[in-house]
């Protein structure tokens, strides 16, 4: 057989932040000259240690379109499973072997759980979400301003570590320990501060994460807008729900 022809790959994983299911899609694009013109068979292989997948791993391809797979996976149970999940992929051209079977990833670390107040949900393992407040929020009642610069003049002071400036210093990582967080607000925000009326103390790296007060005296606390502190402790707390941020994990904080 003689001929010539190009194959484009892409692909795809859906992850779910609410279940422990998700998609896996890949497209190929395959154009054939000659005898390759006839087009062929592509096969996906998704193994996957502990988890279920669902769909067809063979495909046919035609010379000037694009086939199109997707794979549905589930992770059983409630416990905490991570799995590496790597596609492998070949093809046969009309009339001929199969090509050898080649991994489309080196790693795929993904991560389910069904945890407390989080529900059931998977994410990738090593992705290091960002959370984000804005100094331009500056509403009374529904900003954050007051909370952003707290954090924004202590992530640019270089005496105060650069905590959890992407670029600059260490991540900061969320704890559930009752103990660590009670320890961080005590140190930073003590009852004997004065809280002036509207006002409420905040501080920063926050009292939820292990780089807080007790454990790191570079901290700023400060007597902020009590509805700007409360509107970033909501938002801080739905970005731990929405990114999955459990006990431990890391994360980026980002002040535009």
């Amino acid at each position: 057989m003689t001929g010539r022809g190009t194959v484009t790959l892409s692909h795809r994983f859906q992850l779910q932040a609410k279940k422990r299911t998700w998609t896996y899609t890949l497209r190929t694009k395959f154009k054939g000259y000659g005898e390759l013109a006839a087009g062929g068979t592509t096969q996906v292989s998704l193994p996957c240690r502990g988890c279920r997948v669902k769909g067809n791993p063979l495909g046919k391809l035609i010379s000037g379109k694009t086939t199109s797979q997707t794979f549905k996976v589930s992770s059983p149970g409630t416990r905490k499973k991570t799995y590496n999940l790597i596609p492998y992929w070949r093809w046969r051209p009309v009339g001929m072997r199969w090509t050898r079977l080649s991994p489309l990833l080196t790693e795929n670390k993904i991560r389910c759980d069904t945890t407390r107040g989080f529900g059931s949900g998977c994410v990738y393992r090593d992705a290091v979400p960002f959370f984000t407040l804005s100094r331009k929020a500056t509403n009374a009642t529904t900003g954050v301003s007051e909370s952003a610069w707290l954090i924004w003049n202590n992530q640019r002071d270089p005496k105060r570590g650069h905590y959890g400036l992407y670029g600059k210093g260490p991540k900061l990582h969320r704890t559930t320990d009752r103990r660590i967080r009670d320890a961080n607000f005590r140190k930073s925000c003590p009852r004997s501060l004065p809280r002036p009326t509207g006002k409420s103390c905040d501080e920063y790296p926050f009292q939820s994460t292990l780089e807080g007060a007790s454990r790191n005296p570079r901290y700023t606390s400060a007597m902020i807008n009590a509805r700007h502190n409360t509107n970033a402790g909501r938002k801080l707390n739905s970005f731990y729900v929405a990114n999955r941020i459990l006990n431990r994990d890391a994360f980026w904080v980002t002040i535009t």
